[in-house]
């Protein structure tokens, strides 16, 4: 008796191109990652950059606003003095009233564009009043406070 075994086995000599494929498509998957990551840092710094400017704008305009404020209000004395004196009548007292109405809303305007830049800041940074951006919010405060 004899007994035969046979296999087929097939073998390609080259199948290179797939993993060219694939390799190349990992490669662009890749860049597009890179491309959106610098993207997304980007916008975020430009994004900082103008809350920056704003609150610098704003820090620099606070100084000048309340000193409008604070002589709008020693105009005011002095009117109501020439108006008990008779030399301003109501209309000029009037003015005077209406120009620190408009000083205090351009001193509160002033302040919320600041407060807003600062939070616009601090979100954009990811820091929390209620973590560790505590101690920010404590330094911006002082500042502020020392102006």
């Amino acid at each position: 008796k004899s007994w035969t075994l046979g296999a087929f086995f097939k073998l390609p000599i080259f199948d290179g191109t797939d993993r060219i494929r694939e390799k190349r498509a990992l490669k662009a998957g890749f860049s597009r990652l890179e491309f959106e990551r610098d993207k997304v840092k980007l916008e975020l710094t430009g994004g900082v950059q103008i809350s920056v400017e704003h609150l610098i704008a704003g820090f620099d305009k606070l100084p000048a606003v309340n000193r409008r404020l604070g002589l709008s209000r020693f105009n005011l004395d002095l009117a109501v003095a020439a108006y008990d004196a008779g030399k301003f009548n109501n209309f000029n007292l009037l003015d005077e009233m209406r120009e620190i109405k408009s000083a205090q809303l351009d001193e509160l305007a002033t302040r919320f564009g600041f407060y807003e830049a600062m939070a616009d800041i601090a979100h954009q940074m990811g820091w929390s009043a209620y973590g560790t951006g505590s101690q920010f919010t404590e330094r911006i405060e002082k500042l502020i406070n020392e102006n």
